[in-house]
């Protein structure tokens, strides 16, 4: 036997965990007739930084520069080179691009190429390149490959946009900056027409063009604080002059003040209400929250929102309601408003309602504390008035209806067939509670002589002074007990009235 014939074939397999660590080498050898094998095992030690900083090498094979028509095959020469001291991760991708656009899905494993199919792309001067990229992340674009695509045929020019862009999002993160996201848009492919695919989206701010992007995102940076901004996104293709969807539907974002912070709840409607009538001792504080929140309040200015005492008493969602107590006449209270969200984020600055109440005039001092206090008809809406007094008269009183009008008129200025819904509750806002006036009213049961809910001058607030006119209708009708409130007994009653025109 010769000696080529007894030379081992040996393959040597190295066993490493990581660079700078002992790792096994094994020998395997074998006798190329006797297919027996032996092994050996050696200690080795690999030095060097371990980091692979070198970008793969890439260079397209196929197409060369020239004129291309039809299906073709496009073709990558990659490799990620070995170099002394650094690992080498290997090639994770390689994306081919045509005009800087991404041409198909990238490819992971060799061979790197695939046929192309170049109608549909208009005909003219284009170019080919393609981004290998391993697995440490690093890239390289390779050198373009110049190609004049030339299709005979019907092909029409791109006249279709892409979708609209979706799932737009606009989030204030700072007082100055807005992140906008969306969901991407897609270039239809149109039988006959050329297909340039997507190029990227436009930004408008308040109806106005701001940035054109090519990724599903934008940071509109160096606002104004506390201020409301309108956004929308378009999206367009890569023909030239490059086709436009149409734009989003407006999305708004409201940068912070200032003195906000970030999830904060917003604080709206919260009123200060002025000419509280004499008498009131009792009003219903209320303010709206853009999130849902829970609201407290204080008569010490500057408490955080942990140091107030009082919560409100409806308040968990975005209206916010409670009732004090306790005002004297002639006065003027504030109240200062923090709300916190249900992630826990609380107002920084107060918000406030002041409230104050009329004085009760001096020549009448002597005459109001000898008398029942007066039902007070000139309440608005928004108070919480005292429950009726017990002393209500049975009788009706005086009615202010004009001349010709008897006291108990079968004229009604409520529509024909009108009848009441439902009964309704005090303190409560609502047009049928102007109905119950002028039906009180135009009976004589005045709501007031003179002034608000006076006969002429009815509103929707069924206060105290709406009860105390109801509550003598009540007597009157037999309908006990008669403290004025519009049940069913009573709504039933001025129905059957109503109807029979009296």
């Amino acid at each position: 036997m010769s000696q080529s014939e007894t030379r081992l074939t040996q393959l040597l397999v190295v066993l490493c965990i990581s660079v700078g660590t002992l790792c096994g080498v094994i020998i395997v050898s074998q006798q190329p007739f006797s297919g027996q094998e032996q092994t050996a095992q050696l200690p080795y030690t690999v030095t060097g930084t371990g980091r692979d900083t070198v970008p793969p090498a890439v260079s397209i094979v196929s197409p060369v520069p020239g004129t291309v028509s039809g299906s073709v095959t496009i073709l990558a020469n990659v490799s990620d080179p070995v170099i002394a001291g650094e690992t080498t991760s290997g090639v994770a991708a390689v994306q081919f691009m045509v005009d800087g656009i991404d041409l198909g899905q990238a490819l992971s494993a060799p061979p790197y190429g695939g046929v192309w199919n170049t109608i549909g792309l208009s005909n003219g001067s284009h170019i080919l390149s393609a981004r290998a990229t391993d697995a440490a992340g690093n890239s390289q674009t390779s050198p373009a490959v110049a190609l004049y695509v030339s299709n005979a045929g019907s092909y029409q020019a791109d006249r279709t946009p892409p979708s609209m862009p979706t799932n737009v999002t606009a989030a204030a993160v700072s007082t100055r900056q807005v992140n906008l996201t969306w969901s991407p848009s897609t270039d239809p492919l149109v039988p006959g027409q050329v297909t340039s695919g997507m190029a990227g989206y436009l930004i408008y701010r308040d109806g106005v063009q701001i940035a054109s992007v090519s990724g599903t995102a934008y940071t509109d940076m160096n606002l104004n604080s506390g201020t409301t901004y309108a956004y929308a996104v378009a999206a367009f293709d890569a023909n030239s002059p490059p086709n436009v969807s149409p734009q989003t539907h407006v999305i708004l974002a409201t940068t912070p003040t200032a003195d906000q912070q970030q999830g904060e709840p917003a604080i709206t409607n919260a009123m200060s209400l002025a000419d509280i009538p004499v008498g009131v001792g009792q009003v219903t504080l209320r303010l709206v929250t853009d999130i849902p929140a829970v609201c407290k309040y204080s008569t010490v200015r500057s408490q955080t929102y942990q140091e107030m005492p009082s919560r409100f008493d409806y308040s968990g969602n975005l209206v916010h309601t409670t009732t004090v107590t306790g005002l004297a006449d002639g006065q003027t209270y504030t109240y200062y408003v923090k709300c916190q969200s249900a992630a826990g984020i609380a107002n920084l600055a107060d918000d406030f309602i002041s409230l104050t109440t009329l004085a009760l005039p001096p020549e009448s001092a002597a005459a109001s504390s000898a008398s029942a206090p007066l039902p007070v008809a000139t309440a608005p809406a928004y108070l919480a008035a005292p429950a009726a007094s017990s002393t209500a008269s049975s009788t009706p009183a005086a009615s202010s209806a004009p001349a010709g009008l008897s006291a108990n008129p079968v004229q009604s200025r409520l529509p024909a067939g009108f009848q009441f819904p439902a009964p309704m509750s005090v303190n409560t806002v609502s047009e049928y509670a102007r109905d119950l006036q002028i039906f009180l009213n135009d009976r004589g049961y005045a709501v007031a002589a003179a002034g608000v809910g006076s006969f002429g001058h009815e509103t929707d607030y069924y206060g105290p002074a709406t009860q105390g006119a109801l509550a003598s209708f009540q007597a009157a009708q037999g309908i006990a007990p008669a403290v004025g409130n519009f049940g069913p007994l009573t709504m039933a009653r001025a129905n059957q009235i109503l109807k029979a025109g009296k």
